[in-house]
């Protein structure tokens, strides 16, 4: 089992509003998400090319890799992007809800064993994720007058563990029996082991976990000062610069006991095997209370490791 990790980086730096300010009210977003084109050896196919826009690079929107078995398609990584529209920032003193969100991109894992050499399968690939929001208009009382775009880059690391379909020990990295019915005879059985996304470690990351309804959640605090909204105008109009985005996470089952060979606290998600597993992405935007100083941690790009050992059918 291999493992590869890409950092996150960048920084955010978050100044203090005035109290009983003006908001940004509605937002343009584009949001975009693909595989970078020279990490992926051996025989990988890689489809869906996008030129830059969001992203810092060129990506491509497929993965895949390995021969069918048994009329099976072959496994696969595959990304739904772009994602572009507009939202409405929800106010101060209101409370989420699931309609304050907007569909952002989606990850799909094609879990399935797969055929031929070794060489033709995924060794490691890097996905990219950029998120850019744009200020359309206020409440400020005046006409919203044409600013630069404030692109807005929200980071996110995971690392991708796959596991044996049918480990010598037959058990699971994760304790759990492995199961051997692939022709689906048994239902009882299962069918190999499940691979998991794991959230790497990071002790700035604030996030919270609903179980039940098997969401994961992200905050970051951003300050439009520091994209090019310009200082002098949000001080004329009294205007608040600061904003909570959250990003929400659903789709796959929750792991929050089992995190690969981390040491630390961590959050993960189960693919099952012969499964199609989609992550779900969604985000919303709140305007932050202006406290005297608020602390803030700083995220980049998101990036997005991925390492993948197909095995043949034993």
């Amino acid at each position: 089992m291999k493992n590869t990790i890409l950092a996150v980086s960048g920084a955010l730096a978050l100044l203090s509003g005035v109290a009983n300010a003006a908001i940004i009210t509605t937002w343009d977003y584009n949001n975009q998400a693909g595989f970078t084109n020279d990490v992926t050896p051996g025989s990988v196919n890689k489809t869906g090319f996008q030129a830059q826009d969001v992203l810092d690079q060129d990506t491509y929107k497929k993965l895949s890799w390995g021969d069918s078995i048994d009329n099976l398609p072959v496994s696969s990584l595959v990304v739904d992007s772009p994602k572009s529209g507009s939202l409405t920032t929800v106010a101060l003193e209101d409370t989420l809800q699931d309609s304050d969100f907007v569909e952002g991109t989606h990850m799909t894992h094609n879990n399935y064993r797969i055929g031929g050499p070794s060489s033709n399968y995924l060794q490691s690939a890097t996905l990219l994720d950029g998120l850019r929001l744009t200020a359309t208009g206020w409440d400020a009382g005046t006409a919203f007058p044409s600013l630069p775009g404030n692109s807005i880059q929200i980071g996110l690391g995971f690392d991708f563990i796959e596991t044996p379909n049918r480990p010598d020990s037959g058990i699971c990295v994760d304790g759990n029996v492995a199961g051997t019915d692939f022709d689906n005879v048994d239902p009882n059985e299962g069918a190999g082991c499940d691979d998991y996304f794991i959230l790497q470690p990071n002790p700035d990351l604030v996030f919270t976990i609903d179980p039940l309804k098997e969401i994961v959640e992200f905050k970051i605090v951003v300050d439009l000062l520091n994209y090019g909204f310009p200082p002098a105008l949000a001080a004329s109009l009294d205007l608040n610069t600061v904003y909570e985005v959250t990003t929400r996470l659903t789709g796959l089952t929750i792991v929050d006991d089992f995190c690969g060979n981390q040491a630390t606290p961590c959050v993960g998600f189960a693919t099952k095997e012969l499964e199609e597993n989609t992550l779900l992405a969604e985000f919303a935007v709140q305007a932050v209370p202006e406290p005297a100083s608020i602390a803030i941690f700083g995220l980049g790009l998101f990036g997005l490791s991925i390492v993948a050992r197909k095995k043949r059918q034993a």
